[in-house]
């Protein structure tokens, strides 16, 4: 590459330094001079070469820095698709929604797979903690889901309640969770989260 580059910078800058050199040349100075004149020939051309180097780093590091954003903005379409949220095992499930929250700054916790007293995430926030429920299921949630979350919500003495489902909810759990502390989270709203993220 610095080989290249000084082919390039030679072919430039020849036609500027030749006729300084010229004089030196043709009436016989010392050799010192001559040598000085090539010397600083050769300085110019190495000087270019490296000029060049460094650009061409810096379209290098430009195009990983493409590359990078490339792999997140694909990492982040994948998300926000309703195939990938409905694919996710339940377990996943619950990963996936607690690590959608700790990028909206929130303080969210795993709770263990057994035992987990009916809450699988916990959000912590500056006036209190909510607890999250999260079903992926192929069907609706209905209602008892939400009569049980609320009974876990008063257990607990939370602010609030978050029920996220990847199948949505019947009409009886809209009914139910109206006017009570219950957020009902389904893809839409988890879409709109992960796309508010990354605008």
């Amino acid at each position: 590459m610095l080989e290249k580059c000084a082919r390039i910078f030679t072919f430039i800058f020849a036609p500027i330094v030749i006729p300084f050199i010229k004089p030196i040349l043709s009436h016989n100075h010392p050799i010192w001079s001559i040598f000085i004149a090539w010397l600083g020939v050769w300085l110019t051309l190495w000087a270019g070469a490296l000029i060049c180097l460094r650009i061409t780093n810096k379209t290098y590091r430009a195009v990983k820095r493409f590359q990078k954003a490339k792999a997140l903005f694909e990492q982040w379409w994948v998300r926000t698709q309703e195939q990938f949220w409905r694919s996710l095992s339940g377990v996943g499930f619950e990963r996936e929604l607690a690590s959608l929250y700790k990028r909206t700054g929130i303080k969210a916790t795993l709770t263990p797979a057994s035992g987990d007293g009916g809450v699988d995430i916990w959000l912590d926030y500056p006036d209190g903690k909510v607890i999250v429920q999260c079903k992926a299921h192929r069907s609706p949630i209905g209602p008892s889901v939400a009569r049980e979350l609320h009974g876990t919500l008063k257990h607990f003495g939370a602010k609030g309640a978050v029920l996220a489902s990847t199948s949505g909810f019947t009409r009886g759990v809209w009914e139910f969770s109206r006017g009570k502390p219950i957020k009902l989270l389904g893809l839409k709203e988890i879409i709109e989260m992960q796309k508010a993220l990354d605008q």
